[in-house]
């Protein structure tokens, strides 16, 4: 249970690495005809629909996570009484926060890598480090 609550822990913070990237290419990247590039992507509607979601997925996964720690944590400290109440209830919501969490992003993720077009398939941008980090943990 150790492992699947680092894990779920983790995918937070991997997710909000991917979400400020595309923010920030987003929003410096200029878009528009000719010398008249005024406009930032992020401007554009379906840039929004792209991005916002994904901030609003961060928030949820991380108050959900820091809640499944508190239960956690009382769970630990319960366990040094002898007191397995809580067992059952930390072993599930750890299960399902881990299946969830991963899932909500590597397609979060895939969608950022998309939004930034050609620039977000190269590691330059740095996505795919990221999704490949995001990989390698979600092994376990």
């Amino acid at each position: 249970m150790f492992v699947r609550e680092a894990i779920s822990n983790a995918y937070p913070k991997i997710y909000a690495q991917a979400i400020i990237i595309a923010a920030r290419y987003s929003f410096f990247r200029k878009q528009g005809l000719g010398s008249d590039k005024k406009n930032s992507e992020l401007e554009y509607q379906t840039q929004q629909e792209k991005i916002i979601p994904r901030i609003a997925e961060y928030c949820a996964i991380t108050v959900a996570s820091s809640k499944i720690r508190e239960v956690s944590r009382l769970n630990g400290e319960q366990l040094l009484k002898n007191d397995f109440s809580l067992l059952q209830e930390t072993h599930s919501n750890l299960a399902f926060s881990k299946c969830l969490f991963s899932e909500i992003c590597q397609d979060g993720m895939e969608t950022l890598r998309r939004s930034m077009g050609g620039h977000g398939t190269s590691y330059y941008s740095g996505i795919p480090q990221i999704m490949n980090e995001f990989a390698s943990n979600n092994t376990v």
